[in-house]
């Protein structure tokens, strides 16, 4: 599993940087991995500590999400939602709260293929990011603020 995921994430990065060169940023974290089979991808440090790459990713319209270990949501689209960016994420294994919806709140993707192809679809459509960035910010605002997470445990407890 592991292997399929770094071979789809450093396919998919070389092709963005090939299609859309300055308008992409991404890459792959510093690793003896890394070193090996994509050093032509590893981002310096200061680009990947937390502080700049929230900054880098607020200033993004589309943000791409790829699957953790055992299929499970990757962290980045918790921050991509928060973030009220359009979203393009492998599809998800698991069933999210509320309504996080296919197609309205991110755009599925099951290759690498279908990956470039949403994001060329949303590029070529910027009221469609325009529409998916108010829906994750309706979401975000319902359903993931840690005064309303706390409020919906609490409901639970008291029905």
């Amino acid at each position: 599993e592991r292997k399929k995921i770094n071979a789809d994430r450093i396919h998919l990065i070389r092709t963005l940087k090939e299609r859309y060169a300055d308008a992409f940023f991404g890459g792959i974290q510093d690793s003896t991995f890394a070193r090996s089979q994509c050093p032509d991808l590893i981002l310096p440090k200061k680009l990947v500590r937390k502080r700049a790459y929230l900054a880098r990713m607020k200033r993004s319209d589309i943000c791409i999400g790829s699957m953790g270990l055992h299929r499970s949501i990757g962290w980045k689209t918790g921050e991509y939602v928060a973030a009220a960016r359009a979203i393009v994420a492998e599809r998800f294994a698991y069933q999210v709260p509320g309504d996080f919806l296919e197609n309205r709140n991110y755009i599925p993707y099951d290759t690498p293929e279908e990956c470039l192809d949403a994001v060329e679809a949303l590029f070529r459509d910027p009221e469609a990011i325009y529409r998916m960035k108010q829906a994750n910010q309706e979401y975000y605002r319902r359903s993931l603020q840690p005064e309303v997470q706390i409020l919906n445990a609490l409901s639970q407890l008291t029905t």
